[in-house]
């Protein structure tokens, strides 16, 4: 397959028309989301590819690490819609496949409008992960801040994310979408990490007979319910009620919506070429 073919997440339906797919089809390595397509090229070339399409370089750009469904071409694609280009000018966004040391994708502590539950970042206790980190212009930027109404946009801290591969330099100017809801805890107390929606929507289920009060027994009845806006509330008031919150950490919480974050043109993002599809930190 060539680097100009398409790749998943280019024909295919997203979290938000199908919530059960939460988080959404990722890439397999670094590239480009040029248009409906996906671009893997080496991150080494991105820059002069992006400067070949006449859009922003990176250091035009606020790289974000993809928490959820942020790392779905396809998803991008729907949030990014308006903030777009016409064509021949495709919407361009940057994907960076790295290591990330400390930092996990975790469970936020509410319901989405759609009906899935989605991502937070919680922090580990130094384990290495794989995840894409996203390169917003400052109108993707902002067109993706106003898709996240539940979150708070965070520098990561150096303590929790270390982005490295192929021995290059730290970088550390990376934000991140923080749930101000919390993290969901599993039966011992712990982060519950997150998996596939289906499979998470089934423990859920099975752990709480309040929970299956308002939502059925099943993934697909959960959905049906939590159309409702008020079974999205019931749901989080009963994880709460059931001790399974924990407040987001102190040190991924500062906001910097506000602010634009531009990466230092000092620092090399480090890469790790990717050989498997990551779950997503995404």
């Amino acid at each position: 397959m060539t680097a100009a073919d398409p790749r998943p997440g280019d024909a295919e339906e997203t979290p938000y028309t199908s919530p059960l797919t939460y988080p959404g089809t990722t890439p397999s390595s670094s590239g480009l989301v040029v248009g409906p397509r996906y671009r893997e090229i080496p991150w080494a070339a991105v820059d002069a590819e992006l400067a070949r399409l006449h859009v922003a370089p990176l250091v035009h750009r606020t790289p974000v690490v993809a928490v959820g469904s942020n790392a779905a071409p396809a998803q991008l694609r729907a949030k990014l819609a308006p903030a777009g280009r016409s064509a021949p000018d495709p919407l361009v966004v940057p994907m960076a496949y790295v290591e990330l040391h400390g930092l996990a994708a975790g469970v936020s502590a509410h319901v989405s409008r759609p009906g899935y539950v989605p991502a937070t970042p919680v922090p580990t206790d130094g384990g290495m992960g794989h995840a894409f980190v996203v390169w917003l212009d400052p109108v993707q930027l902002a067109a993706v801040d106003r898709t996240e109404p539940s979150y708070d946009r965070v520098r990561l801290p150096e303590a929790f994310g270390v982005l490295e591969a192929d021995g290059g330099a730290p970088f550390d100017g990376c934000d991140v979408y923080v749930s101000r809801h919390g993290c969901l805890l599993d039966a011992y107390g712990r982060p519950r990490r997150l998996v596939a929606q289906r499979a998470l929507l089934r423990a859920l289920l099975d752990e709480s007979e309040q929970l299956r009060g308002i939502a059925g027994e099943c993934p697909e009845s959960w959905v049906t319910a939590m159309r409702d806006r008020q079974a999205r509330a019931g749901a989080q008031a009963i994880w709460r009620s059931e001790g399974r919150v924990r407040e987001s950490s102190g040190a991924l919480t500062t906001p910097r919506r506000s602010r634009r974050n531009k990466a230092p043109p000092g620092n090399r993002l480090t890469v790790r070429p990717g050989d498997q599809s990551p779950s997503p930190l995404s």
